[in-house]
């Protein structure tokens, strides 16, 4: 019984799948009674903030050309989680040849709609981009890590 109360439990959660940041108000009728669980997913980055990553790392000249690519990608694509666990250990400013290839995978696959072949391909394509976006997602990751280590030390002390 235990198993097909996990099975449900799990159908449940795939269904009412919201991406973050959705705004939403549950509602019951006033003679039903609720209860409303949300469950986050620590996830570092999404594919939004990694192009958001692409303009500050300069493989996008403007805001205007980062606009373009989010007109480019569904909002659930944008919200989706980047792959974090393969930037575990990497140094911040040596990424491997590998992890950039990865990635350029991890972007060709999203569901990219309405978006200019040439732009698409540019941004895929260049490697440095990149790997330079990665380089600060780790750094990021690094310096939340150290910060969490601080907060925890306070409340043991």
């Amino acid at each position: 019984i235990i198993i097909i109360i996990i099975i449900v439990a799990i159908v449940i959660i795939i269904i009412r799948y919201m991406p973050r940041g959705t705004i939403h108000a549950p509602r019951t009728t006033a003679s039903n009674r609720s209860v409303h669980l949300t469950i986050g997913i620590d996830g570092d980055f999404t594919w939004g903030d990694f192009l958001k990553g692409i303009r500050r790392t300069g493989g996008l000249k403007n805001n205007d050309e980062l606009a373009a690519y989010f007109k480019c990608l569904p909002g659930r694509s944008l919200n989706m989680l980047v792959p974090h666990r393969p930037l575990q250990g990497v140094p911040p400013h040596s990424v491997p040849s590998a992890l950039v290839k990865q990635y350029q995978d991890e972007l060709s696959s999203l569901r990219w709609e309405k978006c200019d072949d040439k732009r698409l391909i540019n941004i895929i394509k260049c490697a440095d981009c990149i790997q330079n976006t990665i380089s600060l997602m780790r750094q990021l990751q690094i310096r939340k890590a150290q910060t969490d280590e601080v907060r925890r030390r306070k409340v043991w002390k």
